[in-house]
């Protein structure tokens, strides 16, 4: 089973990659994990109660949550699991040990999709998913996921590649 990590901003948008993923991985099932990265407070009492934090999660709308049941109901027979998560950090060593501990085999980052940040807590996660050392797949406008060994983030939202 393949553990897929899709950075997003819980737009209905970011959904669109799912189809594309199921069918890369037609005879495998896998799990699916949407991520949105915010930083990290530095007040101890936020750090204290970062465990019951609910905030972060008021940004996601009951119509992304339907989307979400909806997908793994269509694709039942590949989709194990559809996850909506916030990551707190904006260290490379914190976002390796929660790829680690989500045990991710690939990140899958929709080429044309515009990562929207959610309040001023939030963070581009292209950074991070650049130096994490996993393997990252941009899917392409003509829908075929593409291997990726560098991912660098450039100007206006837009993404350079290099496949040496």
């Amino acid at each position: 089973m393949k553990n897929i990590l899709i950075p997003s901003d819980f737009s209905l948008q970011s959904l669109d990659c799912v189809e594309d993923v199921v069918q890369s991985f037609n005879s495998e099932r896998i799990n699916i994990v949407f991520v949105h990265v915010f930083l990290i407070t530095s007040s101890i009492v936020d750090l204290m109660l970062l465990s019951r934090r609910r905030k972060e999660y008021s940004y996601i709308s009951e119509q992304f949550w339907n989307e979400c049941k909806k997908l793994e109901n269509e694709y039942q027979k590949q989709i194990n699991s559809i996850k909506v998560e916030c990551f707190y950090g904006n260290t490379v060593a914190v976002f390796k040990n929660y790829l680690e501990g989500l045990k991710i085999d690939l990140i899958v980052y929709p080429q044309l999709y515009k990562y929207q940040l959610l309040c001023k807590e939030s963070c581009d996660p292209a950074k991070l998913i650049a130096k994490s050392g996993r393997k990252v797949w941009m899917l392409a406008a003509n829908r075929k996921p593409t291997q990726v060994r560098q991912f660098r983030r450039v100007r206006n939202m837009s993404y350079q590649l290099s496949l040496n």
